[in-house]
């Protein structure tokens, strides 16, 4: 028995660039949203984990 494994999702700037190309302002602007907020998340994960490391 083989195992598959689905190809990974496009990163966010590929479907922003995607959803520009499309002329899609709404979806690429969601997009963004979604990078920013990823980025956020990451950097108050790195945060908590320093002060904890730290502690």
């Amino acid at each position: 028995m083989s195992a598959t494994l689905d190809p990974p999702a496009p990163r966010p700037p590929r479907r922003v660039h995607d959803a520009e190309r499309g002329k899609d302002d709404e979806l690429a602007e969601l997009f963004r949203k979604a990078q920013a907020d990823s980025r956020k998340g990451a950097d108050i994960g790195k945060q908590l984990l320093k002060s904890r490391l730290h502690a």
